[in-house]
């Protein structure tokens, strides 16, 4: 496990979340599938393809027709052909830079991700759909205040955007 790895406890947020973004019959990319607890609610919406990437192997052990798991590194793939894919990551922080510049190249029409609080201003162009506590929504327990953001959609009753918060 890394560093700066967490799994989802409570998966509700993210289930709202992903099921307002309206994947079905869409190409989804996973970043960061961790044991599969997003990657199951990705599913349960059925997107026409799952990619899930996750650089721990033997971590997720989901199986199922429309997933396509990379247990590899997403930074060292190549993903020139998902352009235009939906993305939905709980990654290690550490790749969020990373992310960051693929969601300018890649140009999701669609995208849901997690990120420290702290962050939240070099993701400007997402609305906050929610705020979660690092030691009540993950485990091992991390430090701060984690954000579900997205963009691409709307969630009802809830659009604000990380420029006022």
């Amino acid at each position: 496990m890394f560093a700066d790895q967490h799994f989802t406890v409570d998966v509700m947020p993210f289930r709202q979340a992903i099921s307002a973004a309206g994947i079905r019959n869409m190409h989804v990319l996973e970043i960061g599938a961790g044991h599969g607890e997003i990657t199951r609610l990705i599913l349960d919406e059925r997107p026409a393809q799952l990619r899930a990437y996750e650089v721990e192997r033997g971590l997720c052990a989901i199986r199922h027709t429309l997933l396509d798991l990379r247990e590899e590194a997403f930074t060292q793939a190549s993903i020139a052909s998902l352009r235009g894919w939906c993305i939905i990551c709980t990654p290690p922080y550490s790749l969020l830079g990373t992310i960051r510049e693929a969601l300018t190249w890649l140009a999701p029409p669609r995208a849901v991700l997690l990120v420290p609080v702290r962050l939240l201003t070099a993701f400007s162009d997402f609305n906050i759909f929610t705020v979660i506590s690092g030691k009540a929504g993950f485990d091992p327990p991390s430090k701060g205040e984690h954000a579900i953001i997205y963009r691409g959609f709307r969630i009802p009753n809830v659009q604000a955007s990380i420029r006022d918060a």
